[in-house]
C-alpha cells in the first residue's frame, strides 16, 4: 500500500471521528462509475460516430486527454447534428448500465463502496454529494443502504440552496445535468459563468472539509468556486479544508486547477489513490473492523467488529472472473465442503492445548483464499484475538511472536499466500508456549507446491501441524454456487435462463479433470471468451492510469501474464514471474514488489503468488492479456523489457530468480502463443540488458537459426567475431559460440566453413582455457549431424573425417592448435579411405585467417 493511500485514509478517518462538526463535501466524477458507465474518451468515441465525422478529424481529436477529447467532441456533435443528439447519445451510453433486460442499475464497486462509507458518516456530518456524472448509480447504491437521498440537477442558472433541502435528506448534486434530463457536455456550456449557482455552490462549501476523488478537474462552476475559495483563503479561514484524491500517480494528471492551488493552507493532494479501496479502508476504521481497543500491530489487521456488508453484483461479478476476494464478497459467497472441513479442524485446534497451524493446502484457483476469510469471519465472536495479515507485513520472528503473546493471549493468525513466511513461521515453531503465555493458531493457505514445506514443519516442533488438502467441487457445492450465482443476478446469457441444477453440472464438468482445471476455471467456464476480453480489456485501460516509477500496472500486468503463459500456464512448475524480475523493471527492490505492485494489482485484478513467483489466477486470462497486448501493439515493448531485466540479472548472477526472463526467447522459440518475430524481440532485449557478455549473443543467434533465419545468424556472428575481447565471457562462451555460428553456416550451405567453425571451437583459442569435454562432446555431435543429415557427398566424407579426430582431441591435457587438427584431419581421412584434394586450399585454410583477424573495437552486437 502506497503511503499516500494511508495517509489520506488516517486523514479522512480522523476528521470524521475527531471534527464531527464539520461537515463533508463530497466531489466526484467519471471514475466512479467506469466500467459499468463508458469513460471520457469512449464517450468521445461515441460522440464522434454520431457526428460522422472524416477520419482525419476523428483521429485529431482522440489524440487529446480524455477529457480534452471529450469536450471536443461533444461540440463537434453538437455543430453537426444539435444539441438534443448530444443528449441522446449520453442516455444511451447511462442505459447501458442497466442489468441485461431488467429495469435495475449495476452499481460499480466503487459507488458501493463510497454508500457504505456515506451510510457510516452521522448525517449532520455529511453536507452533500456533488458529481459530474450524469447517471443514477449513486442515488442507487445509497438506496441500497437505506440512506435518504435528494437528487439536484443542474443545466441552467436555476438552483435552489442545499439548506432549503437538506432536511429531505442527503444532496445529491449533478453539476452537468442529468441522464433523462438536459445535459452539459460542450466546453461553451461548461465555461459558461453562471454567478448565481456559482454562489450557491461558494456557501454550500464554505466551512466543509471538500473531497475530491476520481476526478481530473474540469473548467466548471464547481472547480472554477473552489479554485477562488481556496486561492482566496476563504476555505482556510471558514474552518474548511480540500483533499484531492488522484487516480494517478502524478499530481499533474489533474487539470489546470492544480497548479493554481497547490501549495494552499489546509489543502492536501495524494496520489495513487483507488476509490473503491479507499471508501473500503476508510470505512473498516470507523466501522469497527479494526477495533478501537486493538493495539494495532504494522502488516496486521485485526478482527472482530462488525460483520462487513454484502457484496454488490458487481463485486460478485469480478469475484466469479478472477478478481482476489474482498472481504464483502466472501461473506456472500457459500460456504464450500472444503471450507465446512476446515471450520471443524480449526475448532478442534481451539479447544485442544497448546499452539497449533491449520494449512489450507490446493493449487492457485481452488479457493483457500475465499475460506480463509471466511474462517476469520466465523470465528469472530468466540473469545479469541484475530489477525489477518496484510501483504508486505514486517517479517515473523521469534520475538515478535513472544510479544505478541503477552501482548493479546489467544491469537489466531490468518495468513494468505503464506508460501513467503513458512520459513519464517517454521522457526517460531521450535518451542511451544508455556502454561502462562498465550496461545496462537497459525491458518495459513499455502500453495500445493510447498505441501512438503508443511509436512516437515510437523517433525520437532512443539506445535500440531494439520494439513488439509482442498478437493475441487462437490455436486452439493456446484448447486451451491450456481444459486449463488442467480440469487445475485450475475449469470450472463444464455447461462440466465438455465436451471440451477444445469448450471451446477457445467461448473462441475469444467473444474475437474482437464489440465488447468479448478474450481475459478469451472465459474469462468460460464463467461464467454468475448465477454471475458472485453472486461479484461476494460481492466487493463484503468490499470494504464497507475503509473509505478519506470512503469504502469498495466505493463505490470503484461509481464506477469507474458512469463506464465510462456512457462508456467497453469502454475505447475513454480515458473512465474520472480520479484526480482519484476523489481529490476520497475526500478524497485525485490522486498518491494509484494507491497508496490502485487497487492495494489491484486485488488484490480486476480494474481496470485506461489513462494516470490506471481501469476495472474488463471491460466486463461493470462491468455487473454496477451492478445489484447499484442493487438494494442504493446507486447513487443513489454517483451524487450522483460529480456533486458533478465540479462540486468544475468550479470549479477542470480540464476534461480532471473531465468525465466533471461531465457524467454528460447522458451517462446515454437510455442503455440508467441510467433518468431516476438521471440527475437525479447532475446534482443537480453543482449541489451547483458551488453558486457557473449552469452545472450549466442541464444540469439540460436533464436534466429531455429526460426530459418540462417543469413542474419551468420553475419551477425561475423559481426560480433570482430568485438569479441569487449565481452567478458568470451574464455568460457567463445567456443560454444563457434559451434553455434558453425551450425548456422551449415544451414546456408557453407558446410566447409561450418566444419572448419567446428574444428576450430576444439582448439587452442587465444585467451581461452583448453576444451573440456563437455566442448568436444558438442563439437563432434554437431559434425555427426552434418554427417548424417548433408546430401553432398564430400561433405559428409569431410564431416566423417572431423568426427574421427575426436580420440585425439580427449587426448589433449590443454587444446590442440588448428594446425595440429589439420594434421590429424588427414590422418583421419587416410583411414577411413577418404580422398580429399586440394586439402590446403579447403577452409580451414580461411578459417585460420579468420580466426587470427585482428579484433575491432567493441560496439553494439
Amino acid at each position: 500500500m502506497s503511503s499516500d493511500f494511508d495517509d489520506a485514509v488516517e486523514f479522512l478517518t480522523n476528521h470524521i471521528q475527531e471534527r464531527p462538526d464539520l461537515p463533508i463535501a463530497l466531489l466526484f466524477g467519471s471514475g466512479l462509475s467506469v466500467p459499468v458507465v463508458p469513460g471520457a474518451k469512449d464517450m468521445a468515441k461515441q460522440f464522434l460516430a454520431a457526428a460522422n465525422v472524416p477520419r482525419s478529424d476523428e483521429e485529431h481529436i482522440l489524440r487529446g486527454s480524455p477529457g480534452v477529447a471529450y469536450r471536443q467532441a461533444a461540440m463537434k456533435l453538437k455543430q453537426r447534428r444539435g444539441a438534443p443528439i448530444v443528449d441522446r447519445v449520453i442516455r444511451a451510453a447511462v442505459e447501458s448500465a442497466r442489468a441485461g433486460a431488467s429495469d435495475e442499475w449495476r452499481i460499480t464497486k466503487a459507488q458501493a463502496a463510497m454508500s457504505r462509507l456515506v451510510a457510516r458518516i452521522p448525517k449532520q456530518q455529511m453536507s452533500a454529494l456533488w458529481t459530474t456524472n450524469f447517471d443514477p448509480l449513486a442515488e442507487c447504491a445509497l438506496d441500497l443502504e437505506g440512506v435518504d437521498h435528494f437528487t439536484c440537477h443542474v443545466s441552467t442558472d436555476q438552483f435552489t440552496d442545499l439548506e432549503t433541502i437538506v432536511s429531505r435528506g442527503v444532496p445529491v448534486v449533478h453539476l452537468h445535468g442529468f441522464w433523462n434530463r438536459d445535459t452539459m457536455s460542450t466546453a461553451d456550456q461548461l465555461e459558461r459563468r453562471r454567478d448565481d449557482f456559482e454562489s450557491s455552490i461558494r456557501r454550500a462549501l464554505l466551512g466543509t472539509l471538500v473531497v475530491v476523488v476520481a476526478y481530473g478537474g474540469w473548467d466548471d462552476s464547481f472547480t472554477r468556486t473552489l479554485d477562488k475559495l481556496v486561492s482566496s483563503g476563504e476555505l482556510a479561514q471558514s474552518g474548511g479544508g480540500l483533499i484531492w484524491l488522484n487516480y494517478s500517480m502524478d499530481s499533474q494528471d489533474v487539470g489546470p486547477i492544480f497548479g493554481k492551488i497547490l501549495g494552499a493552507r489546509n489543502v492536501n493532494f495524494y496520489n495513487g489513490i483507488d476509490a473503491a479501496d479507499f471508501f473500503t479502508a476508510v470505512l473498516a476504521k470507523v466501522s469497527g473492523l479494526e477495533r478501537e481497543s486493538l493495539v494495532r500491530l504494522p502488516g496486521w489487521m485485526p478482527l472482530g467488529g462488525q460483520m462487513p456488508p454484502t457484496a454488490s453484483a458487481d463485486e460478485i461479478l469480478e469475484y466469479c472472473q478472477g478478481i482476489h476476494p474482498s472481504w464483502a464478497t466472501v461473506r456472500s459467497a457459500p460456504i464450500l465442503s472444503s471450507a465446512r472441513e476446515a471450520q471443524t479442524l480449526l475448532h478442534e485446534a481451539m479447544s485442544a492445548q497448546g499452539d497449533a497451524v491449520l494449512a489450507l493446502v490446493a493449487p492457485a484457483g481452488e479457493g483457500k483464499s475465499t475460506a480463509l476469510r471466511q474462517l476469520a469471519l466465523q470465528v469472530q465472536s468466540e473469545g479469541w484475538n484475530l489477525l489477518y495479515r496484510e501483504p508486505g507485513a514486517p517479517a515473523i520472528s521469534a520475538s515478535w511472536v513472544a510479544e505478541m503473546r503477552a501482548m493479546f493471549g489467544r491469537t489466531i493468525l490468518f495468513i494468505d499466500e503464506a508460501d513467503l513466511v513458512l520459513n519464517d513461521i517454521r522457526r517460531t515453531l521450535i518451542t511451544g508456549c508455556r502454561p502462562d503465555e498465550g496461545r496462537i493458531i497459525w491458518v495459513l493457505a499455502v500453495h500445493t507446491h510447498y505441501r512438503s514445506t508443511l509436512a516437515g514443519m510437523a517433525a520437532g516442533h512443539a506445535a500440531s501441524v494439520t494439513i488439509l488438502d482442498f478437493h475441487g467441487p462437490t455436486e452439493v457445492d456446484a448447486f451451491d454456487i450456481a444459486g449463488w450465482y442467480r440469487g445475485a443476478r450475475v449469470l450472463p446469457p444464455p447461462y440466465d435462463t438455465k436451471s440451477t441444477q444445469d448450471i451446477a453440472n457445467m461448473i462441475i464438468a469444467a473444474s475437474g479433470g482437464a489440465q488447468g482445471s479448478s474450481l475459478l476455471g469451472g465459474m469462468l467456464d460460464l463467461w464467454a471468451s468475448d465477454d471475458l476480453v472485453d472486461r479484461v480489456e476494460d481492466l487493463m485501460v484503468r490499470l494504464e492510469k497507475l503509473e509505478l516509477y519506470r512503469t504502469n500496472m498495466r505493463q505490470i500486468l503484461i509481464i506477469i501474464a507474458v512469463v506464465q503463459v510462456a512457462w508456467d500456464l497453469w502454475q505447475e512448475d513454480e515458473d512465474g514471474v520472480s520479484f526480482d524480475v519484476l523489481g529490476e523493471i520497475i526500478g524497485i527492490s525485490s522486498g518491494d514488489v509484494l507491497r508496490f505492485a502485487v497487492d495494489p494489482l491484486g485488488r484490480e485484478v486476480g494474481v496470485s503468488v506461489i513462494g516470490s513467483r506471481v501469476y495472474v489466477r488463471h491460466g486463461r486470462i493470462a491468455e487473454y492479456v496477451v492478445k489484447i497486448a499484442r493487438q494494442s501493439g504493446e507486447l513487443n515493448a513489454v517483451l524487450g523489457l522483460i529480456g533486458e531485466a533478465g540479462g540486468r540479472l544475468r550479470l549479477q548472477d542470480q540464476e534461480s530468480q532471473f531465468h525465466n526472463a533471461y531465457r524467454l526467447a528460447a522458451k517462446m522459440n515454437g510455442h503455440d502463443s508467441f510467433d518468431a518475430s516476438e521471440a527475437h524481440v525479447a532475446a534482443y532485449g537480453a543482449v541489451r540488458g547483458a551488453t558486457e557478455i557473449l552469452e545472450p549473443r549466442v541464444n540469439l543467434m540460436k533464436v534466429a537459426r531455429d526460426q530459418g533465419r540462417f543469413e542474419f545468424s551468420t553475419q551477425y556472428a561475423r559481426a560480433v567475431w570482430d568485438h569479441r575481447s569487449s565481452y567478458s565471457d568470451s574464455a568460457i562462451k567463445v567456443r560454444g559460440f563457434l559451434v553455434e555460428w558453425a551450425m548456422a553456416e551449415y544451414a546456408c550451405g557453407n558446410s566447409e566453413l561450418a566444419l572448419g567453425l567446428v574444428c576450430a571451437s576444439v582448439s587452442d583459442l587465444r585467451g581461452t582455457h583448453g576444451p573440456r569435454k563437455s566442448h568436444i562432446e558438442y563439437a563432434m555431435t554437431t559434425a555427426r549431424s552434418m554427417c548424417r543429415t548433408s546430401s553432398d557427398q564430400k561433405v559428409k566424407e569431410l564431416a566423417k573425417a572431423v568426427v574421427g579426430i575426436e580420440s585425439y582431441l580427449r587426448r589433449g591435457s590443454s587444446g590442440v592448435t588448428l594446425a595440429q587438427i589439420v594434421d590429424e584431419f588427414r590422418r583421419s581421412s587416410y583411414r577411413f579411405g577418404i580422398m580429399i584434394d586440394g586439402l590446403e586450399e579447403w577452409r580451414f585454410v580461411g578459417m585460420h585467417d579468420l580466426l587470427r583477424a585482428k579484433d575491432s573495437s567493441s560496439g553494439g552486437y
